[in-house]
């Protein structure tokens, strides 16, 4: 059977039901190891110490998988400066689990010329044990609560507990 028949008579991949699925275990595995809450934007939160990692799921129809996005919050507020792109550059894949990224704020902002910097990785949803989820989980939060001190005395800016 070819490909393009076997995808024509396959049924129709529910994205909602996936996702509901996807967060259902998430939830499920991370409840076994710590509490966790909702945001308003329903995001999964953990938190530790005085950083925060967000989970949001994103269905993808043409492959058929729900991608999980981890983001764990480093420092808010870091002002932009030649010294903050070479931290980056620097430190960027030094961690085994999460890569370092930087988000400016925009132009039209209060906080214009500074940046957010967290800590970001992407799983697939549909194919996690309880340890892939939880081993870089709590890995990334571990990284970004010892990191937020470091950065913030090297580069400024604010910890995720301390934001205004």
């Amino acid at each position: 059977m070819s490909q393009s028949t076997t995808a024509q008579s396959s049924p129709e991949w529910d994205g909602a039901a996936a996702t509901e699925l996807a967060r259902t275990k998430v939830q499920t595995y991370l409840l076994r190891e710590s509490e966790i809450s909702i945001d308003q934007r329903n995001r999964i939160a953990v938190d530790r110490g005085s950083t925060r990692l967000w989970i949001e799921f994103f269905p993808q129809p043409e492959k058929r998988v729900v991608y999980l996005t981890l983001t764990c919050a480093v420092a808010y507020y870091v002002p932009v400066t030649p010294e903050l792109f070479e931290y980056l550059a620097r430190n960027v894949d030094k961690y085994y689990f999460g890569h370092l990224a930087m988000s400016p704020y925009g132009d039209d902002s209060e906080h214009k010329g500074k940046a957010y910097i967290y800590f970001t990785d992407t799983l697939i949803a549909d194919f996690l044990d309880p340890q892939e989820l939880t081993i870089p989980v709590f890995a990334m939060l571990s990284s970004a609560d010892a990191l937020d001190d470091e950065v913030i005395e090297k580069l400024g800016g604010e910890r995720y507990r301390e934001k205004s």
